[in-house]
């Protein structure tokens, strides 16, 4: 064997993925967000939350949250239009109520439109 690539991971093919040279060229020419990816998009594998607003308003400060748990140690939080909050790590899982806390650990700042 010469050499080993990577055609496949984390749901994504090479196919869709562009390289550092027309990464570069974009940047250069102000376009690079035409090859961004919805962050929504991203992550396939982590479970989602919804929040309520209430929810989202503590979240995007930082603050742990008591929420129902899907499985899994960590979680998108989306706020109610669907859109990213953070991404969070669950600890002090009740698994008799199926709740547990979670601790944002990346937190979003996404405005309207983004």
């Amino acid at each position: 064997m010469e050499s080993l690539r990577r055609i496949k991971d984390s749901g994504y093919s090479i196919t869709e993925c562009i390289g550092l040279e027309e990464a570069l060229a974009l940047a250069s020419a102000g376009r690079l967000e035409t090859a961004a990816r919805p962050i929504e998009g991203t992550l396939p594998a982590l479970p989602r939350i919804m929040l309520t607003s209430h929810e989202q308003e503590r979240a995007s400060c930082g603050n742990e949250l008591l929420l129902q748990c899907p499985g899994g140690q960590e979680a998108m939080l989306l706020g109610p239009s669907g859109k990213p909050v953070a991404i969070a790590k669950a600890r002090a899982v009740d698994g008799a109520e199926g709740k547990a806390i979670f601790s944002p650990v990346i937190v979003f700042n996404l405005t309207e439109g983004d």
